[in-house]
């Protein structure tokens, strides 16, 4: 549970990152920012409304994690607070090694007040913001009206931010991150380069990455071995376990879902070479977490599509539906139902 509620800005500061590969400057401010009440509170929207309190994960190898030992100066001592930012910006200039990746105004932020879980601590936010955009501003006080035209970010959010929690500092620091532009794997900088991340192995990514796995096995490894309406089948019932079950039992799971012996067993082998070739830890029993369940499942198709003609979407009850060709080749689906609605 992620609580902003109560929220202050202890010190903030902005400095800019230039594409250091585009020869493009890197400016480091010497002072902190100086906001009055309306202004700090529209801030606070811009930095902390695209966080979620979903995907959390820490900072890896904190002896040798750079953004680590930055933050834990911080929260330490807050006078380090403005030459630890300069050095995130720094550091984020020096990782930045594309040329498709744009520079931008780096916000750090030390908050007071966060609520995370039953926890209230304190937490250093890193923002970027890289896409501004024209704004026109009519001054109807002046006679005659006049316009003009400024130039800056929206108040819709950042772009790319990070919020490292003081809590849990032998794992590495709780944070949550997101990156909104950088989707492409070689562009994917701020979270493998610049944090260095690994997920917190809790109950929500335990039941988030048992989700993955199997998604992963029944659409990539079942697809030609089992039929497009058994595909789905399995993938309606994974689902179905997840919803009815509080605890996850992996022996329970896969009789309930894949029931054969054979897929059982491809199953496991599937599993087993995909959690060591990610790196992936999982557990046998977990206590499931509603939130991952509710997030996957929007990825599980649940559509059976036929040429460009038809959708059928498939909930369950896969007995109800039948699959034939007939004597002049066409094929087809017959569907059995009590009630049109």
């Amino acid at each position: 549970m992620l609580d902003f509620s109560s929220v202050e800005i202890q010190q903030i500061i902005n400095h800019y990152v230039g594409n250091q590969v585009n020869e493009e400057p890197l400016n480091l401010s010497e002072s902190t920012i100086t906001m009055d009440d309306n202004t700090t509170m529209e801030l606070l929207d811009y930095l902390l409304n695209p966080f979620v309190p979903a995907d959390f994960h820490s900072l890896a190898y904190p002896e040798n994690n750079r953004i680590f030992n930055m933050v834990d100066s911080i929260f330490e001592d807050p006078a380090e607070f403005i030459p630890k930012s300069r050095m995130m910006a720094t550091w984020l200039a020096d990782v930045i090694q594309s040329p498709k990746v744009a520079g931008g105004d780096i916000t750090v932020a030390h908050f007071v007040n966060v609520g995370i879980g039953d926890d209230v601590v304190d937490a250093i936010g890193i923002f970027k913001s890289e896409r501004k955009m024209d704004f026109i501003n009519f001054n109807i006080l002046e006679n005659p009206v006049s316009i003009d035209t400024s130039y800056g970010y929206a108040l819709k959010g950042v772009d790319i931010g990070v919020i490292i929690f003081n809590i849990n500092k032998e794992d590495g620091y709780n944070l949550l991150t997101f990156d909104k532009i950088n989707r492409l794997p070689k562009l994917q900088y701020w979270k493998n380069e610049f944090l260095d991340v690994k997920p917190i192995n809790d109950d929500y990514q335990q039941t988030d990455q048992v989700l993955k796995i199997t998604k992963d096995f029944v659409v990539k490894e079942c697809k030609g071995e089992v039929s497009a309406t058994d595909q789905i089948d399995l993938l309606n019932r994974s689902v179905d376990y997840f919803k009815s079950h509080d605890n996850f039992d992996r022996e329970e799971f896969e009789q309930e879902v894949f029931t054969q012996p054979s897929l059982i067993e491809n199953f496991r082998s599937f599993d087993e070479s995909y959690r060591t070739e990610k790196e992936i830890e999982t557990t046998d029993n977990f206590e499931i977490s509603e939130r991952a369940v509710k997030k996957q499942e929007r990825a599980f198709k649940k559509v059976l599509k036929l040429d460009k003609n038809f959708h059928i979407y498939i909930h369950g009850k896969k007995d109800l539906i039948e699959k034939g060709i007939e004597s002049d080749g066409r094929k087809y689906y017959k569907i059995y139902y009590e009630e049109e609605k």
